[in-house]
C-alpha cells in the first residue's frame, strides 16, 4: 500500500470514529408575552406611596397557568414591561418586584419599555415567575410584559437509524470508498 493510500485510508477511519462523539449545544430563546388586554384592570395601576385599591398590579408569567421546560439548561433571563401614561401629573413612578422579593424591588419609570435582569433561580425554582407592579406615585398602564428565556440546551445527534438502514448506510459507504480508491490509485 502507498503512503498516500495509508494516509486517505487511516484519515478516514479516524473519521468515522470522532464523528460521533461531537457534541454540541444549540441555544434555544423562548418569550412569553402578556398584553394590555390580559391584565387585570387592562393593566391600570394607581397609588400613592404603594397604598390604595388599584396600587398594585399581580401577574405569573407563563400565562395560562403553565410552567416553562427544560429549566435545568436556562442560562439568562429577562424582562420587559412596557408602560404608557396619560401625563396628568408631573411625577409619576412604580416598582417591580418579582418572586414577592420587595427588598429587590427595581425602580420602573413610567413611559416606553424598561428591561430587567431575572435570576434565574427565581424561576426554577418553581417553573413560573411572578411579578408584581406597584405605583408609588400617580397613574399609569402597563401595556406589555415580556419574558425572554435563553436556553444552552445539548443536541442529543440526529435520529438513531435502525438496524437494517444502518448496514445498508454502511455497506454503500464502503462500496462508495472502494470504488474511489480503486479509480484513483
Amino acid at each position: 500500500m502507498s503512503t498516500k493510500r495509508t494516509c486517505i485510508v487511516t484519515l478516514t477511519f479516524l473519521g468515522l470514529i470522532l464523528l460521533p462523539a461531537l457534541a454540541v449545544a444549540v441555544p434555544m430563546t423562548i418569550e412569553d408575552t402578556i398584553t394590555q388586554e390580559q391584565f387585570d384592570r387592562n393593566g391600570y395601576v394607581r397609588g400613592h406611596l404603594g397604598f390604595g385599591p388599584q396600587a398594585r398590579l399581580d401577574y405569573t408569567h407563563p400565562s395560562g397557568g403553565s410552567v416553562f421546560p427544560d429549566l435545568d439548561y436556562l442560562t439568562g433571563a429577562t424582562l420587559t414591561i412596557t408602560t404608557k401614561d396619560d401625563r396628568d401629573r408631573a411625577f409619576e413612578y412604580g416598582f417591580v418586584y418579582t418572586e414577592g422579593e420587595w427588598w429587590a424591588a427595581q425602580a420602573l419609570p413610567i413611559g416606553g419599555p424598561q428591561i430587567f435582569d431575572v435570576a434565574i433561580d427565581q424561576i426554577t425554582d418553581d417553573g413560573v415567575l411572578d411579578v408584581s407592579i406597584v405605583a408609588f406615585l400617580g397613574d399609569f398602564y402597563v401595556t406589555k410584559s415580556v419574558l425572554k428565556l435563553t436556553y444552552d440546551v445539548p443536541d442529543h445527534g440526529a435520529a438513531p437509524v435502525p438496524e437494517p438502514g444502518t448496514l445498508v448506510l454502511m455497506g454503500s459507504g464502503l462500496l462508495g470508498m472502494a470504488t474511489f480508491l480503486r479509480k484513483r490509485f
